[in-house]
């Protein structure tokens, strides 16, 4: 499934977070509310 296919089933803002994650395939991250950050860059989901 693309990540296109997995944002437009999403549900939550975390569903998208979690497309996110899996498509940049990031090892290293922490969730916050609407902040996925990384130890290289911080993406803002708003």
């Amino acid at each position: 499934m693309s990540l296109y296919e997995k944002l437009q089933k999403a549900t939550s803002e975390e569903d998208v977070i979690d497309a996110y994650i899996k498509a940049l395939g990031l090892t290293e991250y922490q969730k916050n509310q609407y902040v996925l950050q990384t130890t290289i860059i911080r993406y803002y989901f708003q």
